[in-house]
């Protein structure tokens, strides 16, 4: 058993270690928020993942923004959960470009968040500050949270004038 703490943790780099060591165990990975990510692997590959009530490919996709501070690999442990994942090749390259994406965007400060939040309102309406709130969270990146964003708008002028406010605001 392996316990390691540090300030902040690379998540692809310990992936790309289980895989390379082609080893066979349950790696846990915890933030700050004491949020768990569970990780099984068999000769490396990865077989199961999990996340409180999340499993399979929309865990991978929190991995992308998840900082563990802590991560612990136990030697040899088992699941009878497989989900339908992609190679563990493919998934570290999909979180390792999603996070070079991550880091060259600009991210949003509290005061450009609240303005692109009543904009977003004043296009959809009052369910807009739900959809808002769930697709900042999902969004990796400032140009995939406005694409997203303007796919709620019907109207094609309303969703380019859009667009074009929220990209004058950040």
């Amino acid at each position: 058993m392996t316990i390691i703490i540090m300030k902040t943790i690379d998540t692809v780099e310990i992936i790309n270690n289980k895989h390379h060591s082609k080893a066979t165990g349950a790696l846990f990975l915890l933030d700050a928020n004491q949020k768990l990510v569970q990780i099984y692997f068999v000769d490396g590959e990865m077989v199961s993942i999990k996340s409180r009530n999340i499993s399979g490919r929309d865990v991978i996709k929190s991995l992308v923004n998840m900082k563990p501070v802590k991560f612990q690999f136990h030697d040899g442990a088992e699941t009878r959960i497989h989900d339908n994942l992609p190679s563990t090749s493919s998934i570290i390259n999909s979180i390792a470009n999603a996070k070079n994406e991550y880091a060259q965007t600009q991210l949003l400060t509290d005061h450009i968040e609240k303005r692109a939040r009543e904009l977003f309102i004043n296009y959809v309406g009052p369910i807009a500050d739900v959809i808002f709130e769930e697709q900042i969270e999902k969004s990796a990146s400032v140009d995939s949270l406005i694409q997203t964003l303007s796919s709620y708008i019907d109207n094609s002028k309303d969703k380019q004038e859009f667009i074009n406010s929220l990209k004058t605001i950040i």
